[in-house]
């Protein structure tokens, strides 16, 4: 799916789940999860159920929901006096009692992210689980179920079906069910924290959420990934076919020499002032939003955007471009060449190869989720 799309798709439906929300139309029990799933760019989720308890009138012809009737819903335990209660409230027609489990659809960005899902369910314990819907270029819907579900009549023609002196142990069956459903929810939870947290970059190499560098990889980024050149020339980089560069300083130098670089990307400064690059007219703009210390998905999936189109561009930043060397590196075409400036040394030139794309991964791999 598109970009563009994907995201304005998902901030429609968050748009509608948060109002459902405040409105109370949403299970409190599944909130935290929803809000851990929605969290990662990958996945949006449409609706779900944190599992229930609902005695229902039924027509003739059962499959047909509209003409149902609920009598009594609860997504937690019940008691004696609510099943008595619900009881006393059926004076005709087939009354059943459905207790429920936890279900979520949830649509993902591409088929990696589905299969990623479905294991994370399938450790929690899931066993109703998989793909619901697919288009090709487009969104994959998951369906997540629980396997907790009782279902059986209680009133035939307005009669009751059951004796009074079983419905103490009816509510003892029906509760139980109910809790192990809740476990499983917690346990889905549990799990959701542990695989997520633990994913940066999918299979077709997008980032799946904002990250922050850790202090402790300080020096290690600070260390030159590539070659270093107090002085760039045409001839340094007349072995590559293409050229890439990040900072507005190395940006001016490259220039100057006659090279127009496929990708360049900017923010402005230079050792944190105010800098202007007098950029060529023929360069496509594109802009986009990444704080210092931080690389964001928008700023990634924008510099993957003019790595896959033709021309040239210019992503400019507003914050801070310096990580963004770890996506052009990771995202470039092999044979090319990377250019970032080393300050008090001069230029790095990263060769765009199968090497320093694994250095670069593994180094990301290590950065915090924001």
């Amino acid at each position: 799916m598109e970009e563009k799309h994907w995201k304005s798709y998902k901030e429609r439906v968050l748009s509608t789940l948060r109002l459902h929300i405040v409105r109370g139309k949403v299970d409190p029990d599944v909130i935290e999860v929803l809000d851990i799933i929605n969290s990662y760019d990958e996945y949006c989720t449409l609706s779900s159920c944190s599992g229930r308890v609902i005695i229902i009138k039924l027509p003739n012809d059962i499959g047909y929901k509209p003409l149902a009737t609920p009598i009594f819903k609860k997504h937690w335990k019940i008691t004696l006096e609510e099943l008595k209660s619900a009881f006393s409230k059926i004076k005709e027609g087939n009354v059943w009692i459905h207790v429920q489990p936890p279900i979520f659809h949830i649509a993902c960005k591409n088929i990696d992210a589905a299969h990623r899902l479905i294991s994370i369910a399938k450790a929690a314990g899931f066993k109703k689980l998989g793909i619901i819907s697919v288009k090709r270029g487009s969104r994959v819907v998951v369906e997540i179920a629980g396997s907790e579900f009782l279902s059986f009549p209680v009133a035939l023609n307005g009669k009751l079906t059951l004796r009074e002196e079983i419905l103490g142990d009816l509510v003892g069956l029906i509760n139980y069910y109910v809790r192990r459903s809740k476990n499983r929810l917690t346990r889905f939870k549990m799990e959701l924290k542990k695989h997520l947290s633990k994913v940066i970059i999918t299979d077709d190499m997008r980032l799946v959420k904002d990250v922050k560098m850790p202090k402790r990889l300080t020096e290690e980024i600070r260390k030159p990934k590539g070659r270093v050149y107090e002085t760039i020339t045409s001839r340094v980089l007349s072995r590559y076919h293409r050229i890439y560069v990040v900072g507005d300083y190395v940006t001016v130098n490259v220039l100057k020499i006659g090279i127009r670089p496929k990708l360049i990307v900017i923010d402005g400064k230079v050792e944190r002032k105010p800098f202007e690059v007098d950029i060529p007219s023929s360069y496509k703009v594109l802009e986009t939003r990444n704080p210092a210390g931080y690389i964001t998905v928008d700023a990634w999936n924008t510099i993957m955007k003019a790595l896959s189109k033709e021309g040239n561009f210019v992503v400019k930043v507003d914050g801070e471009e310096d990580l963004l060397a770890f996506p052009v590196t990771i995202l470039g075409e092999e044979g090319a060449a990377m250019l970032y400036g080393q300050p008090g040394r001069g230029c790095v030139v990263v060769e765009i190869n199968e090497r320093n794309k694994r250095k670069a991964l593994k180094l990301l791999r290590e950065f915090e989720l924001a």
